[in-house]
């Protein structure tokens, strides 16, 4: 069987689903066989550069149909692709190309363009897209033959962290994506992250694969690209998913579903990239749109996801390849494949990469998870938020939500200790909350505290009237929520 990228690098299979682009109000769409022809169109014109096998091409762009077309043409080339998730930061551009070894750079921002320097062409763009075309004489071959693309993850570390993308491991996630979630032409998938993250080209390769129609737009767009394009499947991070919940408590017509509101066409949505609280998977299922929970890591690859087939609320379903995956004693999760999504760090100081990277194989994640008996995991959270309490027992903010967030309080809800650790305490947060909602929502928590061991208690209480873990102030870079930009804004704004 062919591997992905040589199935999608051959000219005699026929790509059949459309793609779209929603800018300014309005879909514009290209046929599979009319856009894979413009892939064929560059390719060609990156063979005319007689680029070594393993050249690396920069990219910063917007999410943009030429995105695409760079990416698959450049892969059909041979040639690796470093994707920019920040708008890259030099004084002389010439220097940046040499620091980050780059034959070429495709950038839409004037300003970057702008800042020219000595042995530098701008090239005409071959696609006529918009994006300019930055060319360094040379050549700066990346010898990995494994490598399909180069590209940086924030994560929870803050930093940025260069990761290298084994082709074997896109190859095995994108095949049982398609498999496990049945993937075909009918299929209609809407993408408004960046695809300089890389969960979402592996959406866009298995789109392609499986002749399902994608369609590409900003996070503003993402209302009105949902009701023109009527997406079937979406994935997104559970801030997404709370921001629709709020839209459509908000609906002048009460007749419009949660469906509806999406475009009325989904068979699915997905999330993962960080935790989900109950009460949105909830109002999901009550609106009979079903959510699923999925677990990955860009190290590792997905590692759980809940299917159609196989769901219980709160998990993030089944591991791919149970045999693979190891928990320690305080159930922090590693895993052993042969084929990771990523073969390790590039631009990484050695010690911090081998905290990640074993020598023997084992990738750590830095998640603690439970199993059930069926086999369902469960994340309980980061082991850098594990509070050690005075009497040494160890605590994860998280598992005291979820037992408050089971018990129905439909709130937004953050569990922070103070410095002196001794007793967790709770900001509860939901749009335009009056006194008489925190009273109501006050006099909850105080009857599942009766339940709760003596160290779970929550034993102080505050409220905010406006959302708080949908707020982008107090996310990471990729749209996970922060709980340490959380507790600093509690203890510094609220207390």
């Amino acid at each position: 069987m062919k591997h992905f990228y040589e199935t999608l690098s051959d000219p005699d299979i026929a790509w059949q689903g459309e793609i779209s682009f929603f800018e300014g109000g309005r879909l514009i769409t290209r046929t599979g066989s009319d856009f894979q022809s413009e892939v064929i169109l560059l390719s060609t014109w990156l063979d005319s550069l007689s680029l070594a096998e393993g050249t690396l091409i920069g990219i910063f762009s917007e999410n943009t149909v030429s995105w695409l077309l760079w990416d698959l043409a450049t892969m059909r080339c041979g040639l690796r692709l470093k994707a920019f998730n920040k708008k890259p930061q030099f004084s002389m551009l010439e220097d940046f190309l040499t620091e980050h070894s780059l034959a070429l750079l495709i950038a839409n921002d004037p300003l970057l363009i702008a800042t020219g320097a000595l042995d530098i062409t701008v090239a005409e763009n071959p696609v006529k897209i918009g994006d300019e075309v930055i060319i360094k004489r040379g050549e700066c071959p990346f010898f990995n033959q494994d490598c399909l693309s180069l590209v940086y993850s924030s994560g929870t570390t803050g930093h940025d962290k260069g990761l290298i993308i084994s082709k074997k491991g896109a190859d095995f996630v994108i095949k049982r994506f398609i498999q496990d979630y049945q993937l075909s032409e009918r299929d209609r998938h809407l993408i408004f992250l960046p695809l300089a993250n890389f969960q979402q080209r592996l959406s866009v390769y298995g789109c392609l694969l499986s002749n399902a129609s994608l369609c590409l737009c900003d996070y503003k767009s993402v209302f009105p690209a949902m009701q023109a394009f009527r997406p079937t499947f979406l994935i997104a991070p559970p801030v997404f998913y709370r921001t629709v919940v709020q839209v459509f408590k908000m609906r002048e017509n009460k007749d419009v579903t949660l469906n509806a509101l999406m475009g009325g066409n989904i068979r699915f949505c997905i999330t993962g990239m960080a935790p989900i609280d109950r009460a949105t998977v909830n109002h999901y299922e009550q609106g009979g749109v079903r959510l699923l929970e999925a677990y990955g890591t860009t190290e590792t690859g997905m590692i759980t996801w809940s299917t159609l087939d196989s769901y219980k609320p709160g998990s993030t379903g089944k591991p791919l390849d149970r045999a693979h995956l190891l928990i320690n004693a305080d159930g922090e999760l590693s895993i052993n494949r042969p084929w990771p999504l990523s073969q390790g760090y590039f631009d990484l100081p050695d010690g911090e990469s081998t905290e990640i990277f074993l020598a023997n194989g084992n990738i750590v994640t830095g998640d603690i998870v439970t199993e059930d008996e069926d086999g369902f995991f469960y994340i309980v959270g980061r082991t850098k938020e594990v509070i050690i309490l005075d009497n040494g027992k160890k605590i994860h903010p998280s598992e005291i939500e979820d037992t408050f967030e089971i018990n129905g309080i439909d709130c937004e809800l953050v569990v922070f200790f103070y410095a002196d650790k001794r007793a967790p305490a709770m900001l509860v947060s939901r749009n335009n909350m009056s006194e008489s909602d925190f009273l109501q929502c006050q006099k909850k928590i105080e009857g599942v505290n009766l339940s709760l061991p003596q160290d779970y208690k929550v034993k102080y209480i505050y409220y905010c009237n406006e959302p708080i873990k949908s707020n982008p102030d107090f996310m990471t870079a990729n749209m996970k929520m922060s709980r340490k930009k959380i507790e600093d804004f509690i203890l510094h704004n609220i207390r």
